[in-house]
């Protein structure tokens, strides 16, 4: 039998091994990172649909501040055991405001559509996204008419939801 000639490992080669292993690990992290995220942004749609429709179903239950203090969970999770909250309907909601939280932590954003006579027609709910910022411009909140809520383009990572007053 022959004996084997084994070559010592040079620097270069396990260089390159941790390189190569880096740039897996890196493409493997970027990838599950972008699912989670995906997973988010479809748990916070849902949330904003729920909330919507909330909305214009008559209200949900609002905790008081001293009650929210402790909360972690979001508004529209709120339990109706009485004593808990108060309830309030859409016809007395302000025109826009925030509600519940986020995948991020952060509260919804809403905005209640009216027609020409003042009715409410739609209801709008939204998030920031995970970067925390209004890509959106104001602009495309303020000139929202019944008429043209169908023409809203979130911008950037910013996602909602259009819930019809009447759809009840």
């Amino acid at each position: 039998m022959q004996a084997k000639n084994f070559k010592p490992i040079k620097s270069f080669d396990l260089l390159s091994m941790a390189l190569l292993f880096a740039i897996v690990l890196g493409i493997s992290t970027a990838i599950i990172s972008q699912e989670l995220s995906d997973i988010d942004r479809s748990m916070g749609l849902s949330e904003a649909e729920n909330l919507a429709f909330q909305l214009t179903q008559g209200g949900f239950e609002v905790l008081s501040p001293s009650q929210m203090a402790g909360e972690t969970r979001g508004i529209a999770s709120a339990s109706s055991q009485k004593g808990v909250g108060i309830k309030n309907s859409l016809g007395i909601f302000e025109s826009s405001g925030s509600i519940g939280k986020d995948p991020w932590g952060q509260a919804f954003r809403y905005k209640v559509i009216r027609d020409k006579e003042g009715l409410p027609t739609h209801v709008l709910v939204w998030s920031l996204g995970p970067n925390l910022e209004q890509e959106t411009p104001e602009k495309a909140f303020q000139s929202l008419a019944a008429n043209s809520v169908a023409q809203l383009e979130f911008q950037g990572d910013d996602f909602g939801y259009v819930h019809s007053v009447l759809n009840r």
